[in-house]
């Protein structure tokens, strides 16, 4: 029984440095797939608020043109608040277009500022709006 006991406990080392290797292999192809499915994922996000960006774009260009040839009484507040969201939607498109993939941490900080950056957008775009459907 000694023998075996030997015997077992001199391949034990052996067999938990293969079972080590194998393991650090499924573990650095789980990071790989990982790394592709965030870059991938950053990718496709990035092209939806590119996407944001160029609708936003089409939203003011019309507004533009709509204050352009309806010259009402408050055609110079909305031409300011137009001015003020082109300016919003270029820092939007900015940000997007400098931002560079580094943590999760920082893609999420970066994502929370994005949405709001659009939210202050869509919400100033609304009161614009309004004020043009008077």
């Amino acid at each position: 029984m000694a023998a075996i006991t030997i015997f077992a406990s001199c391949e034990s080392p052996a067999k938990k440095v293969e079972d080590a290797k194998d393991n650090l292999a499924v573990a650095q192809d789980n990071l790989e797939k990982a790394k592709e499915d965030s870059i991938a994922a950053h990718k496709q996000a990035r092209a939806e608020y590119e996407s944001m960006i160029e609708e936003n774009e089409r939203q003011l260009m019309n507004y533009k043109l709509k204050i352009a040839k309806e010259k009402t009484a408050d055609a110079k507040k909305d031409e300011e608040r137009l001015e003020k969201l082109e300016k919003m939607n270029a820092d939007m498109k900015a940000s997007v277009n400098g931002y560079e993939v580094a943590t999760l941490e920082s893609w999420n900080i970066f994502k929370t500022e994005f949405f709001k950056q659009r939210d202050d957008f869509n919400n100033e775009i609304n009161e614009l709006g309004k004020s043009l459907a008077k």
